[in-house]
């Protein structure tokens, strides 16, 4: 299942990349910008653990860890996306 310091370098890189990511798509169109930095930590942490722990080494306890990760990652990063702007309605002319 690794070290502690194996699992310090995923933190540290996934942090990285899900704070790299979160800033990528930081616009004024953002709207959750906490849902979407905890979208892009998971994601990124499911991509590290994945890719630190190959697949003679992925025990099943980790495959219930970076499944859930990722999917809730995917989840969270769409949708704290600005679905459009509520438009008002028009006013009436005279």
């Amino acid at each position: 299942m690794g070290t502690i310091g194996d699992w310090g370098l995923i933190f540290a890189i996934s942090l990285s990349l899900g704070l790299y990511g979160w800033a990528r798509t930081m616009d004024a169109k953002t709207i959750k910008l906490g849902r979407s930095l905890a979208g892009w930590c998971l994601l990124s942490s499911a991509l590290c653990i994945g890719g630190a722990f190959r697949v003679e080494a992925f025990l099943v306890p980790l495959v219930f860890i970076t499944v859930p990760a990722a999917v809730a990652g995917v989840a969270l990063i769409y949708f704290a996306r600005a679905r459009g702007e509520q438009q008002s309605a028009p006013e009436p002319r005279d």
